[in-house]
């Protein structure tokens, strides 16, 4: 086993629990103590200088490389000089995408849903909120764009997910 800094009480103990609790034998508990403190150690030392490892920071990054390698980010502007929007063109719009290019390849959905990205999995939930909307008769399928962001901003859709930039740009 190698050495780390621990009170030999403290290792005496987590070897004789992996033992007893786990039903290890000595080899495999002290691989496995082993293990756990190493984990410890790494974790000290990244909370020591600052540093965090967070997983969903890095799924964002990757998916914002993800995004502009694949080029399908919104120009809001080009957007903004439709008279209309559909309702999934909107959803989309409110992330910051474009439907248009996304549905230009169809591999983008399905790397998108492989890996679990948070801004598509959001665009899922807005999506099956405005169908809902659209199903009691609170809105059409096609509505003019600025129906679309006084619809987010009255659900709370703007400031939902602070993470990441507010959609359609509204503070």
């Amino acid at each position: 086993m190698k050495k780390y800094n621990i009170e030999p009480a403290r290792l005496k103990g987590l070897l004789k629990s992996a033992e007893q609790d786990l039903g290890l034998s000595s080899e495999e508990a002290a691989k496995h103590v082993a293990k756990t403190i190493s984990q410890e150690t790494v974790n000290t030392k990244f909370k020591a200088y600052g540093y965090k490892k967070d997983p969903v920071s890095k799924l964002h990054h990757q998916e914002q490389a993800f995004i502009t390698e694949n080029r399908i980010r919104a120009d809001l502007g080009y957007w903004a000089k439709y008279p209309s929007w559909t309702q999934i063109e909107a959803v989309y719009l409110m992330r910051g995408l474009d439907l248009n290019k996304i549905l230009m390849d169809k591999n983008i959905l399905t790397t998108a849903s492989r890996y679990n990205y948070p801004t598509f999995n959001e665009i899922q939930q807005t999506n099956e909120l405005a169908q809902r909307f659209i199903l009691e008769g609170k809105m059409n399928v096609r509505e003019h764009p600025i129906v679309w962001i006084h619809w987010a901003g009255e659900n709370d859709l703007t400031g939902r997910y602070q993470s990441r930039r507010p959609c359609f740009g509204i503070p």
